[in-house]
């Protein structure tokens, strides 16, 4: 599956949501594959429409300082790295926040760095890079195994 150059869909959002007149395209993207140019009076022909499915919040406002990697286990709760705070926020299939995993430093079920976390029938597995290690948490009790 090939994608996009970033640089083409901001040509096409800057191009769709100007009232400017056309913009000619660079000669680069011209040659591109499987580029289709529309003219901004045409009607699109279909709807594209963005429907809300699952919100996460939490009652102290702003909880993850950035979204890192996301898994889901089989309770369907949502398990979402922040490399940021250095933790792993839980939130309940409903989308409500529960409870956090982890925190920064260089102990047992510490970390200084986030990336992969994996769920298996039993345990949590998140891989901290900068340590090089992985940490394991059991999936019932959430504690360091």
């Amino acid at each position: 599956m090939r994608r996009c150059p970033k640089h083409v869909l901001s040509l096409f959002i800057f191009g769709a949501c100007s009232g400017q007149p056309e913009t000619e395209l660079p000669e680069d993207i011209k040659k591109l594959e499987n580029l289709t140019v529309y003219p901004a009076d045409v009607e699109p022909a279909k709807k594209i429409e963005l429907k809300e499915e699952q919100s996460f919040s939490s009652l102290q406002g702003r909880v993850i300082g950035k979204v890192g990697d996301i898994a889901v286990d089989k309770a369907n709760r949502v398990f979402i790295g922040d490399p940021q705070q250095h933790r792993i926020h839980i939130f309940s299939p409903n989308g409500r926040y529960d409870s956090y995993i982890g925190k920064e430093g260089h102990g047992p079920g510490e970390f200084q760095g986030l990336s992969t976390i994996t769920i298996d029938s039993s345990e949590i597995s998140v891989y901290d890079p900068v340590q090089l290690r992985m940490n394991f948490y059991a999936l019932k009790t959430l504690s360091l195994s």
